[in-house]
This record gives structure tokens, sequence and C-alpha cells, in this order.
């Protein structure tokens, strides 16, 4: 009776924890990884003083992780949900893996197993979209938590110490943190792999060989790993008592798994799109490789940034050091003590390959949680060999060098993350739903984004070409297609190549734009839409045109202006001609005031209303201004505010001139 009662004040005061946590979430999100710390301090205490299993110690863990996710991080999706987001619609229509109905099927979601579980569960309509997607992301969040303690707590025999360096890996990979609840496959992939390797560590091979052929069919970036633990595996198989008995048994009873399971994927890649090989790798392998040729360019990330760096250093000199001591080792423990380090260069090895030039941040959650967890692994090996009777110490030491290396970064990190997704991705996602409301089923839209095009019935032109064979049929050269099939819209970051291009064609003009973006050093994002009936000519205005001014933000051809009062001078100002740009919005409401100069001086003046922000909404924090020029042989026009404090916002100001 005296155990049932303590068991239930476990239990309230672990729930107590957790909702304190959800209430509090908007001050503990200042100290982001103090809290998880404290729970875990207070689930080992509990484990221990209780007696719990230590499977309901993972699982509590596990959950609250996964809690933590979605209560300190916000559900923002990434651009590249959006195409997942299309697929996945498609699918609740009827229609398998077609990005376009009107197009065949299309390996663009690179991961299958994601793409084929999720596109089941909408085809058979059991759960919409975007449920689906949250299903997937809770699933992996919690399995990716799971497996790494569970590998960790098999290695290392102790509770406290597997739960610190568990603490290293689900806070210390801030690539994971970012990317866990924003609708990419990562965590479910990533589950998938580490059970692999978790499977290999009990010596399971059968599931071990399962989830080796699950990993390849559910993204193939995992094939490095894989070869690396199948090698392994293999070693350990070579160097038994019987080696040839042991050797035919696996041949057996085990790789059958992972040869089945390869099988399958096969056949249905071949049946759905006639090759195994994503067109979404295939595109970036052909049309988005980076020129950047020095040694691991895909190393940059870490390298650039000074808390992986000197992650990245430890790793090294850890792993290093591991080849001097496991010849001291069983021959299962010399395979673990290996495998995670040679998984993470195999992983790079691959990059080396296949080298985008995006460095996408959900690329590296998977390479970053074989580092961690090889840092945890030769630190226990090392300390147990060379430092018995201070082993503890050792590993203790360890890990505070390297949370305190990843403490202030995580903190700083976090909250730049936040800021940056609130305003770019939730404005993406407007986006998509303008463009939906504004387009017919029968338009067609050429595009270089997810997001903004994951709702519209319209045709879509992927100029990304992950998702389109129709513009990888054309090199994804915009001109070509713009030529070709006229698409009625056209949405992209504004720049000087795509304006070229526009004015070869002369056919489109701004329907509306977007300029949130600018503070996070992106161009505006520009809906042009195709007018038959005139021509339409655009000219970006260059800082040499404007007097009185300060760069805020520099992008390439791309820049952030502001001053009290900017004058736009040196263009051909033509008679119903239109000036865009975008304008800050502060906290009260205010007219700015647009002048137009001739050489005699001030001929016409108007007033723009720009409403108050809304601080809830970051993505409206920049309003766009469209100014007609109603006067001929303009000089110059003057931009300035009513309100004498408030500085002029001007990003990327376009002329358009129209000739009727």
């Amino acid at each position: 009776m005296f155990r049932e009662k303590k068991n239930v004040e476990t239990v309230i005061l672990a729930v107590v924890l957790v909702v304190l946590g959800v209430f509090l979430k908007d001050y503990i999100k200042v100290i982001t990884v103090m809290y998880p710390l404290l729970l875990v301090i207070s689930l080992f205490y509990f484990f221990k003083k209780n007696n719990i299993s230590l499977i309901s110690l993972v699982f509590s863990i596990s959950l609250i992780y996964t809690i933590f996710i979605y209560a300190m991080y916000p559900k923002i999706y990434y651009d590249d949900t959006g195409f997942i987001i299309r697929y996945f619609h498609n699918f609740w229509e009827g229609y398998w893996f077609k990005f376009n109905i009107k197009d065949a099927p299309i390996f663009g979601v690179s991961g299958f197993l994601y793409g084929l579980i999720g596109g089941v569960l909408c085809y058979f309509k059991l759960v919409k979209p975007e449920d689906a997607i949250d299903l997937l992301t809770v699933v992996g969040v919690f399995f990716t938590s799971f497996f790494v303690f569970k590998i960790q707590s098999k290695i290392f025999k102790r509770v406290d110490l597997s739960l610190i360096f568990w603490l290293l890996c689900m806070f210390g990979n801030t690539y994971f943190l970012n990317s866990a609840n924003k609708g990419l496959e990562t965590p479910f992939h990533i589950a998938i792999v580490l059970a692999a390797f978790y499977f290999f560590i009990i010596g399971n091979g059968r599931l071990m060989w399962l989830f080796m052929g699950l990993s390849v069919a559910s993204k193939l970036d995992a094939v490095p790993s894989m070869l690396v633990l199948g090698i392994v595996y293999l070693i350990g198989i070579g160097f038994s008592n019987k080696p040839l008995n042991s050797f035919l048994s696996f041949l057996q009873s085990e790789f059958l798994f992972a040869v089945s399971i390869i099988a399958v994927y096969l056949i249905l890649t071949f049946v759905f799109f006639g090759s195994p090989l994503p067109h979404s790798g295939a595109t970036k392998l052909i049309f988005h490789q980076s020129n950047v040729q020095h040694w691991f360019p895909f190393l940059e990330p870490l390298t650039n940034q000074g808390s992986y760096l000197f992650i990245l250093y430890l790793f090294v000199i850890l792993f290093i050091t591991t080849f001097f001591v496991i010849h001291k080792l069983s021959l299962q423990n010399r395979l673990i003590a290996l495998v995670f380090g040679f998984s993470f260069l195999g992983t790079m090895v691959l990059y080396y390959v296949y080298n985008p030039f995006e460095r996408m941040m959900w690329y590296y959650p998977l390479p970053l949680f074989f580092m961690f967890i090889q840092i945890g692994v030769s630190t226990y090996f090392i300390s147990n060999t060379l430092f018995q009777n201070r082993k503890l110490i050792c590993q203790f030491l360890i890990f505070i060098i390297a949370a305190s290396a990843m403490l202030d970064f995580v903190i700083q990190d976090h909250k730049y993350a936040i800021k940056a997704l609130s305003t770019t991705e939730v404005q993406r996602m407007q986006i998509g739903y303008d463009l939906a409301a504004r387009t017919q089923p029968q338009d067609t839209v050429a595009s270089h984004h997810g997001l903004t095009t994951c709702r519209t019935n319209a045709y879509v032109l992927d100029m990304t070409g992950l998702n389109s064979s129709t513009t990888t049929d054309e090199k994804l050269d915009l001109g070509v297609i713009i030529h070709k099939f006229t698409p009625q819209w056209y949405e992209t970051h504004i720049n000087d190549w795509c304006l070229s291009i526009l004015n070869d064609d002369g056919h489109y003009h701004i329907d509306r734009q977007y300029y949130s973006f600018v503070k996070y050093g992106y161009q505006p994002i520009t809906l042009f839409k195709r007018d038959e009936l005139s021509k339409h000519v655009f000219e970006k205005v260059n800082p040499e045109n404007i007097v009185s001014f300060d760069v805020v933000e520099s992008c390439g051809d791309f820049n952030t202006y502001i001053s009290n009062r900017l004058e736009i001078k040196g263009l051909n100002f033509d008679k119903n001609s239109l000036l865009h740009f975008g304008n800050e919005r502060f906290g009260l409401d205010y007219f700015l005031i647009i002048e137009e100069h001739s050489e005699e001086g001030l001929v016409y003046s108007s007033k723009i209303f720009v409403p108050s922000a809304n601080e809830e909404t970051p993505s409206e924090k920049i309003t766009s201004i469209i100014h007609q020029i109603h006067s001929e042989n303009i000089r110059k026009v003057v931009v300035k505010s009513e309100v004498d404090w408030i500085n002029i916002h001007i990003s990327a100001p376009v002329l358009e001139r129209i000739f009727y």
C-alpha cells in the first residue's frame, strides 16, 4: 500500500512539473535547456527513490521531451514541408504521389516511408494531411528520444550516465531541435535509423537487418551509416568462435529481413515512379550542386560556429583515442566503440558527393546524433580502461565540458530560430493562402517555394525541380519555361536575374509583394501576374539612386535602406509607372508622405496610411507600398513620414514602367 501511494505521488508530481512547464513556457524559453534538465533530475530522483522500472523512466523522459518540443518550439512548417502538404492533399483526393494531379506520380518526397505511411493515412481519410504530418512527427520525436536513451543505457549500464549524455544528445543537437516539429520527415527517419543501431547493440540480428532495410527505404542518405553498421556486424561474425556457422545462420535467418524490405522498396518505387532514385535527389545532383570544391564542404555549418567546432574537435580527439584502448575490450565492445564515429564519417563522405548549395538544417541532425553519441561512447570506454578508479569523474567532466560549450549557443540559437521562423515561414504560409484564393484550377503557377503553392488547385511548375519533371526537362531554365508554358502566375524572391528574364518577356506585372523577409537577409517575395494587353519593364532602385540613407541589410543584389527622409532620383519616372517598396510599421498609425519633384520643385504629394503593426504577427510588420507616378518630367521622388522620429524603411525598391 505504501509503495502504491509513493507511485501515485510520483505521477502527480511529474504531471505538475509538465503542466507548470507548459504554463510558464514564455518565461522558460529564455532558459530553454534548464527546464528539461530539472525534469531529468527530478525523474531520476523519483526513479531511484521509488524503484521505478527503467522502461517507465525512458517512456516518461521521451514523453516529456516530445511535450517540450511542442511547448517551447512553435509548430511552424518549413518551406519544404509545403511540398509534403501538397502531396498529402492529393492523397486525400485519391491520387497517389501526385504533385500535380495532371502529371504522373513523381518521387519528390525523398522520405519514401514517411510519404507512403502519411499518404495511406490521408488516402483512406483516417487523418487530415496536416494531422498526418503532426502524427508522424510526434512518433518520430518520441522514438528518437527513446532509442538515444536505450542505446546509451545498454552501453553504459548506468542510468545516471545515460541520462546526462542523453541530455547532451537531445539538447545539444540544435539542428534537430529546430527541425523536429517543422513538418519534415527528419525525426521519423532518424528514429528508424537509431532503431537499427539499438538492435545491433542488444544483439538482435533479425530486427537490426529489418530496420536497416527500413532505414534505406526511408531515405537513401541512410545508406552510408547502414553500410558501416552492416560491415561492423559482419566483422563480428567473422571473428566469432564459429564464423562459418554464424555466417550461414546470418544468411538463413537475418539477412532475409533486409533483402525483403529492399525488394519491396524497389518494386514499389519502380511501379510508382520507374526508378528507386528520388527525383528530388537526382535534381539536386544535377542542378543544385555547389561550386564549393574544398574538402568536406558540408562541415561548413559546424566549422563556422564556435560551439560546434569545439564539439567537432572533441569528437575527433576522443574518437582517435578510442583506437588506442579498444584492444583491451571484448570484440562486441570494440565494434560498439567505433560504429557511431564511422557512421558520422560515412555520412560526411556522402555529403561530399551529394553537395547541394543550400545547407539545409535537416541534413545535419542524423550525423550530429552519431557525433554526440560517439562522444559519450568514447568517454565511457576510455575512462573505464585508463581511469578505472576515477572513471565517473572523467565521464562527468567530459559531459560538463561539452554541455558548457553548447549551453549559450543552444539558448541563443533557440531565440533566433523562433524569431526568424515566425516571420519567414509564417509569411510563406500566408502567401500560400493568398495564392490559393487568387488562382483558378485552370491556371498555371511557376514557383520556387513549397509553402507558397501547397494549397493552390492550379497547376504548379516547381522551379526547384524537386517535384516536377516538366521543369527539369527544360533544365530549370526560367526563360524557356515562361516562353513555353506562359504561366499566369510567377512567385519568387525578386532579384536582378528574374527581373531581366521578365523584362525580356514583358508580360508580367507585380500583383503583390511580401517584405517581412528582408530583416533576415531575404529578398522580398513577389507575386507576378501575366498581362498580355500591356508591356511591363522593371528597374531595381540601386543605392546610387538614393540620397541620405543607410544600408541596414545587404544580401547580394538586395538592399534595405533606412532614413528619416529618402530621395530616389536618376530614374526614368514615366507617368503612370509604379514605384514598389516595403515600409516598416510601428506601434502606432501614421501617414507616409510621398512627393514628386520636377526641376521646378514639388509638383505632387500624396499620403499613404500605414496602420500599426500587429506584434503577434511578425510577418505583418512590413507593409507593401505602391505609389503611382502622376506627373511628367519627374526628377526625384521623396519619401518621408509625418512623424519625425519614425525612420523610413525601404526594402528593395522597384520601378515598374507600363506601356499600353
